[in-house]
């Protein structure tokens, strides 16, 4: 490997480097704050069970749809849009745009959701939460928030509340993750 790294293949490496970071998804800067943030962030968060990087939040006229057809306690619910909303005409069903895969489809469950006050909480209260917004997950970012996989359960355990984690049906989920749906 002598001499590997001579003149040009440096000039080579450096220009390679330098059209990434001009063109690439992130400039070098980003990634490198993102990769020191990250291990600030899994550091304190291994002590908490996990925090939230900024307000988590949908937007107004996202809901919950239900994506795999599967009956909605077993079932996958995904963000959505709605194209066309549910009607006599359409059989109590709505039309969703899913808005990480971009596909469209027709169902009639969707919940319309808000992030509860830590208060609002009891044991046995039916919530919505993400999958990957299990504590032991680390940080719950907005991407995976508005693209995990959610589903329903019930809190089986709040004595965490004060470290922002709950119970739901036996496993330690984030506070911030939880979901309440509303009329």
């Amino acid at each position: 490997m002598k001499g590997f790294f001579n003149g040009s293949t440096f000039r080579i490496l450096s220009i390679c480097f330098m059209m990434f970071a001009l063109f690439g998804c992130e400039t070098m800067e980003d990634m490198l704050d993102d990769a020191a943030s990250d291990l600030v962030k899994s550091t304190s968060s291994s002590q908490t069970g996990g925090s939230v990087t900024g307000k988590l939040d949908f937007k107004d006229d996202e809901v919950l749809a239900l994506w795999d057809g599967k009956p909605p306690d077993d079932g996958n619910f995904l963000l959505a849009k709605i194209l066309t909303p549910a009607s006599e005409a359409t059989k109590g069903e709505a039309e969703f745009l899913f808005v990480d895969s971009g596909e469209v489809k027709w169902t009639s469950w969707y919940f319309n959701s808000r992030i509860p006050e830590a208060s609002e909480l009891e044991l046995g209260m039916t919530v919505l939460y993400p999958y990957n917004g299990m504590a032991h997950f680390g940080d719950l970012d907005e991407r995976g928030y508005r693209t995990s996989w959610w589903y329903t359960g019930r809190i089986t355990d709040l004595d965490e509340l004060y470290k922002d984690v709950v119970g739901i049906n036996g496993d330690a989920f984030q506070l911030a993750g939880v979901r309440l749906a509303v009329e």
